[in-house]
């Protein structure tokens, strides 16, 4: 048993151990696992509610839809330890209200994006909303849940993204409460009798509408009618009659839901109900009234007077729920008879007759006007009536007080006469008759109820021009209402525009008859019907892209679009517009570039566009021409757009605000506009008699450096002469002008700028101006300015910093505000190193300003009350004297530094301005020498080069030679700038050149040599060097070279005028034997270049016989009185003349392959002579359009082994450059067999000479015969024969223009799918490039009416597909009806580029391009051009001008694009390395994940640790185009350590943000990349512990195009590409630390100890 226990007590030692060791190792694994998985969904919340004025915040809203302060919220928050980013809000299109984003939202293709978002602040988002009001409704949308959809990602606290996307359900019932009027009248009261019994009749009238207009549509009404009754009545029948129910069903014709199942009679009451059903799902609001008559029978009579009232009570609901009880009263004697027993109405529709319509109709047929009138005979005894009569009597428009009458004569007409028959069947009867008569009395249409119906209508339609008519009804049988319904129509108005304006309503009389018994008949009343003409006004307003601009660059290509609005008859028709865009004072340029004008149906055109200043500011004026008679329906534009392009510059100290451009317009066609103001335009209105004119304003922002901007400007004076006093004002404006731009530096954050002043000039005075602009949203005071004027020695105030300058100049002026309300004092100090301490004694501030050059300092204090906010401006100056006599090298600067409090935090701080001033050039000297490279040899070329040698510090600019030449040497083009001649020498200069410090440079001249006289010939070439900034010039001079003189002497001969490529120029050389040497197989050779083919040659080789010669000089002079007598020299010549002549021998070769020609001579001796005529043929197409230089090298080889000669000269000459074009495509695209169809083409000689040798020659394919050719040149038209054989021959003068038209017919029967149509042009022997049309035959069965077009690369940007233009394919190509703005078609360009569409109805269309905006952009002129677009660049996308498709098909329809310009500037950031510091280590850590750093903090010296985080920011250019990064922020978070020492780049801004402006001059390339580093300290504690967040963001960016950058707003803090997050994680180590390890293994160890010696002395006393 102890052996036993002692086994065991061993064994459980040793479990013992081992578990400890396990507990020891294994402890960290288990204290590390994780039991809880983060859930990402629940981790982010977002919350959508409803808030406005007075109103607590639900996600279930029941709203008035007149409420405009209703808004939808959210609210993201974030509850992990992650952040979430990428979030956005899609409201998607299903939503019953509609979205009014301000300035603060963003919203794009219907989704608002959002920045990041982390646990340590919440993001709230509010959206203003607001109903939509429309002509008819779906019930459902009138209350509905709204599904809006949030997305996300969230990263967790491991960086692991999960996608987030959340349903925010808003319930939103839109209610409305009405506000109805009841009118209640007495129409007729009279007594019968019929069969001996006596009775009344009583007909009433009751009108329901609206006081103010329903936005909600209604949905029933109920009347309840009180009976009118009086003892001695019995009532006998009710009946109720409906003329409209516009109130109730919103409908705009006479068609009324109306059946005795509407009406009933109880205790006493006529009971009416009416409702607004639905009707293809959509119910209709109010648009007028609602009109009832009540029809009261009674037998019995009143023999008394008896006073009745009767009173309508009417219930109105409306579908948001709003219920509304109006009541109407009728009082009326019963025994007081009023009416008669046949009684006539007339009604007319209540929509207004059109005035823009009836103005397009002056002297005109442009539209149908119709409208339509209802004339209503009431038959209340039937049994005495015998018949009914309708006369129509006048009908005429009036002015508003109807004091002129406008007759209409045959300008109306008749269209169609409706009777309903169950109408005619209940009043006539079944043999009841209608007789329609004109005014002869002649029977023009007759209705019998036996005819056949149309929907259960009688239609009589006119087919000739009526303008009255007589209506005869056959005798009633039953009492009640005969309705008629005429629709007419007005078309061709004689009268004028100005008449047709006053035009207020049409006036309308008929007259009514009824026949009795006994052939009586009575008049009824003249009944007069009024329809209103309604107002037209011009509603012009204007639009800009983009509607930001930079301060600081030109910004290019900004477009204006002035839309008339002219694409209904609401509006005015447009009659010789003038357009004034009147933009702010901060503009200070603009260069108009391109206008179009789209969508004018060719009625308005392009008169003029100017820009001139009016006041202050810089005015656009637009001026068309033509009178608008037809509305253009595009609701794409809503009318006639004008478009103009322009470069805009800005005044550089103008704040990041927004302003208004104003437009003033004037229409002649117009006496109103939608807004308007008094007579505010530039142009004269002596002739205007309404003194108001049209106006509109939209909003420009300006982006400009960001922060509290420091600006210097200077500028020099020049000085005034005096001037007679008589002209004083006019010289002080022409002085003003001239003081403008004198050597002007400008800088704003933007670097040191300065200019540069000559040497040695007169002292000269210079204005400085001081500029602090507040480009922030926050408020700063306390400001005190600090400067220095340019004085030696001064330096930058904040960083001490030397700014370079050499000289002192003299404060010569007080230093003054330009600003009259800011209060300020100036204080001035000879020390040049004050301090802003106006109580340190050292700096010796006083207040007296003084002259004498010894101020240096100045400080400008303002008063502490004095806030400068958002966009406000500081501007001081003051006068210095720069001293006379500067020298080169010397320059002189000025600065300041601004002192300032934000106000809301107290927080002070300072900033500088950069350094600007003067310098002056600085002189330098250089080295120069000349040496030959290439031997003198006449009939070669020979080289000199000329060494520059700068070794000075300073760069030598404007550098030129100078060389002294013989009159032998002929200059190379290529590099002399200008020669000038004497009588035996040539200066030639060379081209300019800089030579930049310490270097070398090597000009190098060539020369041609001719034949020098002398016989021994040396040359030394002397000249000099000059520059710009030369202290002097250098002397060269080179050694003495002897010329190596030729054997021959040559001259060679080119063709002296420009030659013409496709032409063939004579050229010759001459060449003879000079020397006492015979040669034999001499060659000369001319290497041709491609450009040139040789023709022909024509050689004249002479023998000199020299040995003949000699001996006849031989023989006379050694005669005595030879060389005296002149009788003996002439028989001398003689002899000499008579020698025999001999031709040369010589071989001509031309190797085609080399384009090389060979002369050969086999023997040439002394005085022999060779000259050669030659012809050339300028290759066509042998180089570009234009003017052209191609060689022609020429080698002269003697054969004698030493002796070859070498020239070549360039030969001039013109590519002639003729333009052919298709003008028609798009009306030639589609044909059919036996149609004509017309080609087109533009021909243009864009050359300086006439071409009299253009050959046109027309070719068809053999569907299609040609039927006329004509050819169009200016003045001049000439038809030919219709031969496709003819060579239509013409002359075109310098830039003319010819249209050559070639009439075709498609056969009858084709052969093929198409027909192929061209031209061949010839000119200079030149063939230009077939250029053919296609017309494709249609099969209409099968495709009907077609339209087709192409997508391609403007690359030529002339608007034009053509030769060179390179296709896109997958461009969307959207079809849309202009007047109903419906989708007809989509279609995707092809590999070609092309889309069609196929079987189009009769209609009018436009086509919306879609393409990626982000690459392409519209083509545009370079230049000024006018209508010169087809196409238009919306905000919403690009878009055709209208397309007719008229029973013809329609082709190019072409969309031609550029690459665009995009500026796009991306931020990333990464965290770099972290540091850990404390007592135990000072570690660095590179992690693994750079978006996401991560480190653990021993947990018992967390409160001892600082860390360091380095991050990397990287800015990349990501555009086309380069650019400059102004400024990035950092947004750190609470807690975060910066220090300047380890981030000399960065700076804290008074906002507490972390900045740099570091890359501000640096223009970034596109695709180049630039680093950053930033370094942040955090000192831990026990609860600060968890993710730092930090997010970077440009903050400003700009390049020389002022564009905005594509894809993100620079400091807006959304989650763009311009904003990137680098966040860290600072965790606590989990498990046992290596101390506590030790010490619990120590632990450990002593109780083992301790458990064995107790063990062993228990089992010794045991033992014992």
């Amino acid at each position: 048993m102890e052996k036993r226990l002692g086994a065991y007590g061993k064994k459980f030692i040793v479990i013992l151990i081992i578990f400890s060791m396990l507990l020891l190792n294994g402890g960290p694994i288990l204290t590390n696992i994780s039991f809880a998985a983060e859930d990402a969904e629940s981790n982010v919340e977002v919350n959508g509610y409803f808030s406005g004025e007075g109103m607590e915040n639900t996600n279930s809203l029941i709203c008035d839809v007149n409420n405009q302060t209703i808004k939808i919220n959210f609210d993201i928050s974030v509850k992990g330890e992650g952040y979430l980013k990428n979030g956005a809000i899609k409201l998607g299109n299903d939503l019953n209200f509609i979205v009014n984003p301000d300035e603060s939202t963003s919203i794009r293709d219907g989704q608002l994006r959002l920045p990041e978002v982390n646990n340590t602040a919440n993001l709230n988002v509010s959206i203003p909303i607001s109903f939509e009001s429309k002509k008819n409704f779906k019930i459902e949308d009138l209350s509905k849940t709204n599904t809006i959809i949030f997305k996300g990602e969230y990263i967790d606290s491991e960086n692991i993204i999960h996608p987030i996307e959340k349903e925010v359900n808003l319930d939103l019932t839109w209610t409305e409460t009405t506000s109805s009027n009841v009118k209640y009248e007495l129409i007729k009261n009279l007594d019968f009798e019929k069969d001996g019994v006596k009775g009344k009749i009583l007909q009433t009238k009751i009108n329901l509408s609206a006081n103010t207009e329903n936005n909600l549509p209604i949905k029933s009404t109920e009347l309840v009618v009180d009976i009118p009754m009086a003892e001695g009545l019995e009532l006998a029948e009710t009946t109720v009659d409906v003329s409209k129910l516009s109130f109730t069903q919103g409908k705009e014709d006479y068609n009324t839901d109306f059946t005795k199942a509407n009406y009933r009679v109880e205790n006493g009451k006529v009971i009416i109900s009416v409702n607004n059903n639905e009707v293809d799902g959509l119910v209709n609001k109010t648009i007028g009234e609602d009109s009832y008559i009540l029809t009261f029978i009674y037998n019995g009579e009143i023999n008394t007077s008896v006073n009745a009232v009767s009173v309508a009570t009417v219930k109105i609901n409306n579908f948001g729920g709003n219920e509304e009880t109006v009541t109407g009263e009728m009082s009326c004697d019963l025994y007081e008879s009023i009416g008669e027993t046949v009684q006539y109405f007339k009604e007319n529709k209540e929509t207004p007759i059109s005035k823009g319509y009836l103005v397009a109709n002056s002297n005109q047929e442009k539209y149908e006007i119709t409208y339509v009138e209802k004339d209503i005979l009431n038959v209340n005894r039937a049994d005495l009536v015998t018949g009914l009569e309708i006369v129509d009597v006048d009908e005429y428009f009036t002015n508003e007080n109807e004091t002129t009458k406008y007759d209409l004569n045959e300008s109306i007409a008749y269209k169609k006469t409706e009777f309903s028959r169950e109408n005619l069947l209940n009043i006539l009867g079944e043999n009841g008759k209608v007789e329609i008569l004109n005014m002869s009395d002649e029977v023009i249409g007759t209705v019998t109820l036996d005819m056949e119906t149309e929907d259960g209508m009688y239609v009589v339609e006119y087919g000739d021009l009526i303008s009255a008519i007589k209506l005869r009804f056959s005798a009633p049988i039953s009492d009640g209402n005969i309705t008629v319904v005429s629709t007419k129509s007005i078309k061709k108005l004689d009268y004028s525009r100005e008449t047709i304006r006053n035009f207020s309503k049409l006036i309308s009389h008929s007259q009514g008859y009824a026949t009795y018994e006994g052939d009586i008949k009575t008049d009824l009343e003249l009944v007069e019907t009024s329809i209103g003409v309604s107002t037209t006004q011009s509603s012009a307003t204007l639009e800009m892209i983009p509607t930001e601009l930079s301060t600081t660059s030109l910004n290019e290509d900004v477009t204006f679009m002035i839309k008339l609005n002219n694409n209904s008859d609401e509006s005015d028709l447009y009659e010789n517009p003038v357009f004034e865009v009147k933009l702010p004072q901060a503009i200070r340029g603009v260069n108009v570039k391109n206008i179009d004008l789209f969508y004018a149906n060719g009625e308005l055109a392009v008169a003029g566009v100017e820009t001139f200043l009016g006041g202050d500011n810089q005015i656009i004026r637009v001026a068309l021409s033509g009178l608008q008679s037809s509305y253009n329906v595009n609701k794409e534009t809503n009318g006639t757009v004008i478009s103009l392009s322009a470069d805009i510059t800005l005044d550089e100290m103008t704040g990041n605000m927004t302003e208004a451009i104003e437009m003033n317009y004037y229409n002649e066609g117009s006496a109103q506009y939608t807004n308007e103001k008094d007579w505010s335009m530039f142009i004269d209105n002596s002739d205007i008699a309404y003194l108001k004119n049209g106006y509109d304003a939209i909003n420009v922002s300006y982006k400009g450096p960001e922060g509290l901007v420091n600006g210097q400007t200077t500028e020099t004076k020049e000085e005034q002469e005096e001037q007679p006093v008589e002209n004083n004002e006019e010289n002080e404006e022409n002085n003003e002008e001239d003081q403008n731009n004198n050597n002007k530096v400008v800088s704003l954050n933007q670097g040191a700028e300065s200019d540069l002043l000559e040497e040695g000039v007169e002292a000269k005075l210079a204005t400085m101006y001081i500029s602090v602009l507040n480009n922030t949203a926050r408020n700063y005071n306390n400001f005190k300015i600090l400067g220095r004027i340019p004085f030696i020695g001064n330096k930058e105030i904040t960083t001490g910093k030397d700014l370079g300058t050499t000289v002192d100049t003299i404060l010569d002026t007080v230093i003054t505000s330009s600003y009259s309300d800011v209060p300020y004092t100036v204080y001035y100090s000879e020390n040049g190193e004050a301090t802003d301490d106006l109580y340190d004694e050292n700096n010796g501030w006083v207040t007296d300003f003084y002259k004498g050059g010894a101020v240096k300092s100045y400080l400008i204090v303002l008063n502490e009350e004095y806030v400068l906010e958002r966009n406000g401006k500081l501007e001081f100056t003051y006068d210095y004297v720069i001293p006379a006599n500067l020298q080169a090298g010397d320059a002189f600067y000025g600065t300041y530094a601004t002192y300032f409090t934000e106000t809301s935090t107290q927080l002070s701080t300072k900033s500088s301005a950069d350094k600007i001033g003067y310098e002056i050039e600085s002189k330098t000297d250089i080295q120069a020498t000349i040496n030959l490279v290439k031997d003198i040899k006449e009939l070669s070329e020979t080289e000199y080069e000329i060494l520059l040698t700068n070794n000075s510090d300073v760069d030598a600019k404007n550098v030129v030679v100078n060389l002294e030449v013989p009159m032998e040497f002929m200059a190379n083009n290529s590099n002399s700038l200008s020669i000038s001649k004497t009588d035996t020498t040539k200066t030639v200069t060379l081209e300019e050149v800089d030579v930049p410090a310490h270097s070398e440079k090597i000009i190098k001249a060539s020369f041609y040599v001719r034949k020098f006289n002398a016989e021994e010939v040396s040359v030394k070439v002397l000249g000099n060097v000059e520059g710009k900034n030369l202290n002097t010039s250098v002397a060269i001079e080179s050694v003495e070279n002897p010329v190596e003189k030729t054997k021959i002497e040559v001259t060679d001969n080119y063709y002296s005028s420009l030659m013409v490529a496709g032409s063939e120029y004579k050229n010759d050389f001459y060449i003879r034997n000079v020397s006492n040497e015979d040669y034999h197989n001499l060659t000369i050779t001319k290497k041709l270049d491609d450009s040139f083919e040789f023709r022909a040659s024509e050689i004249r080789g002479t023998v000199y016989n020299a040995e003949a010669r000699e001996a006849i000089y031989a023989e006379y002079m050694t005669n005595e009185d030879g060389s005296t007598n002149p009788e003996v020299m002439e028989e001398m010549y003689n002899k000499i003349d008579a020698i025999e002549k001999k031709d040369l021998q010589v071989s001509e070769t031309y190797d085609r392959n080399t384009n090389t020609i060979t002369w050969t001579i086999e023997e040439f001796k002394y005085g022999d002579t060779l000259k050669v005529d030659y012809s050339l043929f300028i290759k066509t197409k042998a180089g570009a359009e234009g003017i052209n230089i191609k060689p022609i090298e020429t080698t002269y080889d003697l054969n004698d082994g030493k002796t070859v000669l070498t020239s070549k000269n360039d030969i001039k000459f013109n590519q002639s450059d003729v333009n052919v074009q298709m003008i028609n495509a798009n009306e030639i695209g589609y044909g059919n067999q036996g149609e004509e169809v017309v080609y087109m083409w533009e021909i243009t000689n864009n050359n300086p000479y006439a071409i009299t040798d253009c050959a046109i020659t027309p070719n068809i394919s053999e569907d299609a015969d040609i039927t006329l050719l004509r050819l169009e040149r200016p003045n001049i038209q000439k038809d030919y024969h219709a031969d496709s054989t003819r060579h239509v021959l013409t002359t075109l003068e310098p830039n003319e223009t010819a249209r050559f038209i070639m009439k075709t017919k498609i056969k009858k029967y084709i052969t093929s799918e198409q027909v192929n149509a061209s031209i061949d042009v010839k000119y200079d022997d030149t063939y230009k490039d077939k250029l053919e049309a296609v017309t494709v035959l249609e099969n209409k069965i099968n495709t009907g009416n077609q339209m087709c077009g192409t997508a391609y690369i403007d690359n030529n940007s002339n608007q034009m597909f053509d030769d060179g233009d390179t296709v896109l394919s997958g461009v969307i190509a959207n079809l849309y009806n202009s007047e109903t703005n419906e989708l007809v078609a989509s279609q995707i360009t092809d590999i070609q580029g092309r889309y069609e569409f196929k079987n189009l109805d009769n209609s009018i269309y436009y086509v919306k391009f879609n393409y990626d905006s982000t690459q392409y952009a519209i083509s545009a002129e370079k230049n000024l051009t006018t209508n010169n677009a087809s196409i238009l660049n919306l905000n919403n996308g690009t878009v055709t001008d209208n397309i007719t498709i008229a029973e013809k098909s329609v082709s190019g329809v072409d969309v031609p694009l550029q690459n665009d310009n995009i500026f796009d500037m991306k931020l990333d950031a990464q965290v770099e390395k972290i540091t850990v510091q404390n007592s135990a280590e000072k570690s660095e850590y590179v992690p693994e994940n750079k978006d996401l750093g991560k480190v653990d903090i021993d947990p018992d010296l967390v409160s001892d640790t600082k860390v360091f985080i380095e991050y990397k920011v990287i800015v990349k250019n990501q555009g086309t185009i380069p650019g400059k990064v102004t400024k990035i922020v950092d947004y750190t978070t609470d807690g975060i350590e910066f220090d300047s020492t380890l981030n000399s780049d960065w700076y804290v801004e008074a906002d507490g943000n972390i900045a740099t402006i570091s890359l501000k001059n640096d223009e970034i390339q596109p695709g180049e990349s630039r680093e950053l580093k930033l370094v942040l300290a955090k000192k831990l504690t026990e609860d600060s512990t968890g993710i730092v967040y930090n997010s970077f963001e440009i903050a400003g960016a700009t390049n020389d195009k002022g564009m905005t950058d594509i894809d993100s707003v620079p400091g807006n803090k959304l989650n763009e590409d311009d904003l990137a997050m680098a966040n860290t994680i600072i965790g606590v180590k989990t498990g046992m630390t290596a101390r506590k390890a030790t010490t619990v293994a120590l632990y450990i160890v002593l109780a083992i100890l301790v458990i064995i010696l107790l063990y062993r002395y228990i089992d010794r006393r045991r033992l014992v």
